[in-house]
């Protein structure tokens, strides 16, 4: 089951780093986010739909974000200005 990991010494058990081939792939777990901040217009039935997201190409999700975003009322955008108002709260939940 996976390798025995190492907790460094200046870390405590609520610290943990993921990764991801891709940031805005973590866009896709919190759908409501999207929603919220795009606002108008905003198309989700344009973003790929699966639930491995962590494995949804790059390609694929920034032209899913170009064609979700593109009718919004806040334009088209691929990253960088949604990432500060997604909430942490869905990966608790987990």
């Amino acid at each position: 089951m996976g390798k025995i990991w190492s907790q460094p010494d200046q870390s405590a058990e609520r610290n943990a780093h993921l990764m991801v081939q891709c940031m805005e792939s973590w866009f896709l777990a919190d759908m409501d986010a999207l929603t919220g901040f795009f606002g108008d217009g905003f198309n989700s039935g344009a973003l790929p739909r699966r639930p491995d997201i962590e494995n949804v190409s790059k390609r694929d999700l920034e032209r899913g974000l170009r064609r979700a975003t593109r009718p919004s009322s806040r334009g088209c955008t691929t990253r960088g200005a949604t990432r500060s108002r997604f909430s942490p709260s869905w990966t608790r939940a987990a």
